[in-house]
């Protein structure tokens, strides 16, 4: 339970450093803040509601099953994010 905790947390950590700095270096080249796309809220949705869920406590198995599947989604969530941010703010190819 503890791995997939920190797992999670080293991927929803690791995107938001990687995002963050895909949108500076966007907003240095062109000089243009654009505010979050729609799956970087659906992400962030997710995550409240995972975060929430996982300090809720409960002794019964198809609960912590539950939260560790909302936990799930929201890290899919954050990934498919991830992936439409590289490919809005990446560097134009010449």
């Amino acid at each position: 339970m503890l791995v997939v905790l920190l797992a999670a947390t080293l991927v929803l950590s690791t995107r938001e450093v990687a995002v963050g700095t895909l949108k500076l270096k966007a907003q240095r080249r062109d000089h243009t803040v654009e505010s979050a796309i729609e799956s970087g809220r659906v992400s962030m949705v997710l995550q409240s509601a995972a975060t929430a869920a996982l300090l809720i406590p409960s002794d019964s198995p198809a609960v912590r099953k539950g939260k560790f599947a909302l936990l799930a989604v929201a890290v899919g969530a954050s990934l498919y994010s991830w992936v439409e941010y590289y490919q809005r703010y990446r560097a134009p190819r010449s």
